[in-house]
């Protein structure tokens, strides 16, 4: 099941759901959001002017079908963002090496470039982890939750950062 399209909220404690992927340089939480407007708007105004140009006979059928396609594709599947993590709490200790679907409250930041050599988007500070599904390693999502999930366990909690 695919994460929830999710609007980032900068500045603001809010619950985020994604995809946390550990590497040895660049850990990163993707997370799904919506195309901006502007995107969509040039996209269907383009396949307009190719229906049209269809129309009076300056593309053909092929073209326009394959050029329509192409764009549909940005319009109707969901922008994924490149979130860096960055722990406010000892809530990370139960993250494994394999990743996996990550539920937790964040802080995020407005958009910029985050992480090794700029590559992500935006920058999250985690203040709790709510929920985690580690991957098994063929990539595929452990059925099983950790043993804290199952007992409805915080991994870190918003009162461990007040303490600080």
């Amino acid at each position: 099941m695919a994460a929830p399209l999710q609007s980032p909220l900068p500045g603001v404690v809010v619950k985020y759901e994604g995809i946390y992927r550990p590497h040895w340089e660049i850990p990163h939480i993707e997370i799904r959001v919506a195309r901006s407007r502007m995107i969509v708007c040039l996209i269907t105004l383009a396949i307009g002017v190719s229906v049209v140009s269809f129309g009076l006979g300056s593309l053909d059928l092929f073209t326009v079908s394959w050029f329509s396609g192409v764009a549909l594709v940005f319009v109707v599947f969901p922008a994924k963002e490149r979130w860096n993590p960055i722990f406010l709490c000892d809530c990370h200790h139960g993250l494994d090496e394999e990743g996996g679907r990550i539920e937790f409250e964040g802080i995020v930041s407005s958009r910029g470039h985050f992480g090794h050599m700029g590559v992500m988007r935006r920058e999250v500070k985690i203040v709790c982890v709510l929920r985690y599904k580690n991957a098994t390693p063929a990539g595929q999502l452990d059925p099983q939750p950790l043993a804290a999930q199952s007992a409805g366990v915080l991994i870190g909690s918003p009162s461990s950062i007040a303490d600080k």
